[in-house]
């Protein structure tokens, strides 16, 4: 009779995580013909724009400023060992919009790092009076900053995570399907603590 039943139970907690996986699991939505050229666009751009900036900072220490007496880094108030870092960071961030294999969360952290390099060069530029010489200085690293979101967006766009169907929503059933989570759970310690007291099962 015990058996019967843990069978049953064993069915039950089978039926609720295939459920709660067919939920959960991404889905990768195909993107239209125009939608692919806006995403492929704006990401080469973005990545074009890093890997430039990668160049000058390894090879061109006074650009933007080619006829400056300072570096660039020391003109905006930054340490040096501050470009080391970056550059290695915009090199890793490169890669990982570039390479397919890469997993969706490590790119959400190169979009959100390009976000903030961009939006601070453009800060730095404006606080240090550049805009004086030049509105280019603190205007580019935004228009920069606006082909990264619509990147990011055509991304999400196509790394989408479903939610349940409408005619799912509507049904009362969902509370029971969470109760029967509950369920599952709790009779899954029971399964594992046979050899505890009642008092100790109660606790748990």
């Amino acid at each position: 009779m015990r058996e019967a039943g843990d069978q049953w139970l064993d069915r039950v907690q089978e039926a609720i995580n295939k459920s709660k996986e067919d939920v959960m699991a991404p889905t990768i939505t195909q993107l239209s013909k125009p939608e692919k050229v806006i995403y492929r666009t704006t990401t080469g751009i973005v990545c074009a724009v890093m890997i430039f900036s990668i160049i000058n900072f390894i090879f061109n220490d006074h650009f933007p400023f080619p006829n400056g007496p300072e570096g660039a880094f020391v003109h905006l108030g930054l340490p040096r060992y501050f470009k080391i870092e970056l550059t290695i960071a915009k090199i890793l961030g490169v890669l990982a919009l570039l390479i397919p294999r890469v997993p969706a969360k490590i790119k959400e952290f190169a979009y959100f790092g390009f976000g903030i390099t961009l939006f601070s060069a453009s800060v730095a530029h404006f606080a240090r009076g550049d805009a004086r010489l030049s509105a280019f200085f603190p205007i580019d690293p935004l228009l920069f900053l606006g082909t990264l979101i619509v990147s990011y967006f055509y991304f999400e766009k196509s790394h989408s995570f479903p939610g349940p169907p409408n005619h799912e929503r509507k049904k009362p059933q969902q509370r029971v399907h969470r109760s029967r989570i509950r369920f599952a759970d709790n009779t899954e310690r029971y399964k594992s603590n046979r050899g505890l007291g009642p008092m100790q099962l109660f606790l748990l």
